[in-house]
Parts: C-alpha cells; structure tokens; sequence
C-alpha cells in the first residue's frame, strides 16, 4: 500500500481528502509475466491476500463466471474491486 498526501484538501461528494492510498498489485505468472496494477483505498489488499491469491493458486481461472464471482465485492472506501462489464 501506498499512502500520498496532497498539497491541498480536495473537497468531493464523499468528503474532503488530504490526500489519497492505493493497493499496488504485483502478479507473477508461471511463464515468467509480470502484471503490475493498483486499486483504490486499502481494503483490496486483505481481499486479495485472503481471497484472490488463494484461488489463483489453486489453478487457472478460466470459467468467466467464477471469476465475476471472486471479484464483485464491494468495499467502504472504494465502489467495487470488479466490473460487471468483464
């Protein structure tokens, strides 16, 4: 996780920030890749060290709906680590 203040308050419809984190995500596959991506807030790193990590060791992933259902959760400080438009 990475926490960055801001310079200045930014007021927005969900209160005021003075500045922002973000979950950095680092995915190494077994063909060598390597995804790099980051979510909002902190939340996304329990689910994703308790939940996606798991099931990602457990094998591929390869029916879409299972993998609609891992990631549609919703999290206080962020709408949602999915999208239904997978």
């Amino acid at each position: 996780m990475v926490s960055l203040p801001s310079i200045r308050p930014c007021a927005w419809s969900r209160g005021v920030s003075h500045g922002t984190t973000r979950t950095i995500i680092e995915l190494h596959s077994n063909s060598g890749s390597i995804g790099v991506g980051e979510a909002e807030g902190a939340a996304p790193a329990a689910f994703i060290n308790h939940i996606v990590k798991p099931a990602l060791l457990k094998g591929p992933l390869i029916d879409t709906q299972q993998l609609r259902a891992l990631y549609r959760v919703d999290f206080a400080d962020a709408a949602s680590i999915g999208s239904s438009s997978f």
